[in-house]
């Protein structure tokens, strides 16, 4: 007699809004039965990052109007982003949530969801960058890979 039970993964699916979050969503896919899983996504929006940095340079003192549009405007996209995937992967029956966005460093607000959560697996992708780039840029799959306290998917899109 073969015993049977089935245990509900809670999996973070971390995004950024480019093609390798396509790869993510389609990891996703191929890899997961919608019954036996939570999904969770989650987008990290690093507004300030963005800014020039004269404009970095000011908001220590005092933030001008055209800043917070602009990181409304960032928000408001990455919210958009998240709601879509999660209405693509609701239509293919998965159970989701959303977590959008989280403000700052996406590494940190990737580990920081997961923990809150609890994330069981953590889905992000790799921009497959250069060493001289990941040293300039950071790595945020390879931070997320190393702190993480839960199992970490690293996915590549195809080229």
């Amino acid at each position: 007699m073969r015993l049977a039970f089935s245990m509900v993964m809670n999996i973070l699916m971390a995004v950024d809004s480019s093609e390798v979050s396509e790869a993510v969503l389609q990891a996703l896919l191929d890899q997961f039965s919608h019954r036996d899983h939570e999904v969770r996504v989650l987008q990290a929006v690093d507004w300030e990052a963005h800014l020039p940095m004269s404009t970095q340079f000011a908001l220590g003192h005092q933030a001008a109007g055209h800043v917070l549009a602009e990181r409304d405007r960032m928000l408001d996209e990455a919210r958009a982003y998240v709601e879509g995937l999660a209405t693509r992967l609701r239509a293919s029956g998965f159970s989701v949530s959303t977590e959008t966005p989280a403000e700052g460093a996406p590494a940190a607000a990737i580990l920081e969801a997961a923990e809150r959560w609890p994330a069981d697996l953590i889905l992000v992708g790799s921009h497959g960058r250069s060493a001289v780039n990941r040293l300039i840029l950071g790595s945020v799959s390879s931070h997320v890979v190393q702190h993480a306290e839960c199992s970490v998917e690293v996915v590549r899109p195809k080229r």
